[in-house]
């Protein structure tokens, strides 16, 4: 055993962090914005058995075979899962992301394009750094991208389609900021 009471054959060495490649999760603010969206869909869940989780739950994108970690991610249950036991893109029902400045990019342009190639049938990106601060459904993945897409300001009522198909009052995204 070694000094932290693990049996040798189970401690290896250490991992080379060197190739590693860490991404900031953003502040509270972004798991805070998530949250109030679990909250806004709690009633929606329950009635029709899904699964949410906030920015915990990895979501394999097929066919670019890439595991992301969105924001907020619904699910059915009952949604297949990769190898890896991450849920699969073309099972979820919706994932969202909250933008961040340092990743405003990859959150308003790349993940949208990506989950449109992986399926996904509905996604949400909540911009409280945006001027004005400002919400966007995008739906209708088709040829890489989303066939659809409608925004409105942070406080409006957005309309989230089918699947999800309910009324989203976004004034519980507003930040202090907002």
């Amino acid at each position: 055993m070694n000094v932290f009471g693990i049996p040798e054959e189970l401690s290896g060495p250490l991992p080379d962090i060197s190739q590693m490649i860490l991404l900031p999760p953003g502040g509270p603010g972004r798991l805070w914005i998530a949250s109030n969206l679990g909250d806004a869909l709690r009633t929606l869940r329950r009635e029709r058995g899904w699964r949410a989780a906030i920015g915990t739950v990895d979501v394999r994108v097929e066919p670019a075979g890439v595991g992301v970690t969105p924001a907020f991610v619904l699910w059915p249950l009952g949604c297949p899962l990769s190898p890896d036991a991450e849920l699969t893109s073309t099972g979820v029902i919706m994932v969202a992301e909250v933008v961040a400045p340092g990743t405003a990019e990859r959150d308003r342009d790349q993940r949208p394009r990506l989950y449109a190639r992986g399926g996904v049938p509905v996604c949400l990106v909540i911009d409280p750094v945006a001027e004005p601060a400002s919400v966007t459904v995008h739906h209708e993945p088709a040829d890489g991208g989303y066939r659809a897409a409608t925004r409105v300001p942070v406080g409006a009522v957005l309309r989230l389609p089918e699947p999800v198909g309910v009324d989203l009052d976004t004034s519980a995204f507003r930040t202090r900021a907002t």
